[in-house]
């Protein structure tokens, strides 16, 4: 059975979780578009409960599941210090300025990654 965008994003969601301690999750919510259908949001965020305290920080979202999973992948690859190597999706590209993605890739790795030398 094939993997679905959204079950690739999830998967590098996991895999980004077990291997630098992030604590990002994919939840949907869904709501009534223009014409009466059913559109499912997929929200990216860091969120955890620790120490009596939740955050819960928002760092993309989007109605497609291929860009949730193109925005995982670009996660992914910054935290790897890898560059994407296929940038021209414009649509996705637009999503990714609209929504700050780039500005949440790095908060991210500012959170956690730490700097060999700090240790």
């Amino acid at each position: 059975m094939a993997k679905t965008p959204i079950t690739m994003a999830r998967t590098i969601a996991n895999a980004l979780n077990l291997k630098f301690k992030t604590h990002i999750v994919i939840n949907t919510s869904q709501f009534f578009g223009g014409e009466g259908k059913l559109v499912r949001m997929y929200i990216v965020k860091d969120s955890f409960y620790s120490q009596g305290a939740y955050s819960d920080k928002e760092l993309f979202k989007t109605a497609s599941g291929v860009y949730c999973c193109l925005f995982m992948r670009d996660m992914l690859y910054a935290f790897e210090g890898r560059e994407p190597e296929d940038e021209t999706n414009e649509g996705y590209l637009n999503v990714l300025a609209k929504k700050n993605g780039r500005a949440s890739i790095d908060y991210m790795k500012e959170v956690y990654l730490v700097d060999d030398e700090l240790e």
